[in-house]
């Protein structure tokens, strides 16, 4: 099962394989990794449009490839970030 996780900007994924959802350009960039026999798996898909659209694409990614949590970073209206 995947965990979807505020954090706030300046913070970073405390596991070594992540999926990290920001926003910059007016739309949500999602962001994963997993390490893979001596180097990684990278996952970097299209922008999204809304915040839903990147968290159900993350999970997707995520479930497929064993990575336990996706962050959602410094999004405002989010927990722990100030509106």
């Amino acid at each position: 099962m995947v965990v979807v996780r505020d954090i706030l900007r300046h913070e970073r994924p405390a596991e070594n394989m992540w999926v990290v959802i920001e926003f910059g350009g007016g739309r949500f960039v999602a962001n994963g990794f997993r390490p893979d026999e001596g180097h990684g798996i990278f996952w970097t898909p299209a922008a999204f449009d809304t915040l839903d659209e990147a968290i159900a694409a993350s999970i997707d990614w995520a479930s497929k490839n064993g990575v336990p949590t996706v962050y959602v970073k410094g999004v405002r209206g989010r927990v722990g970030v100030s509106p």
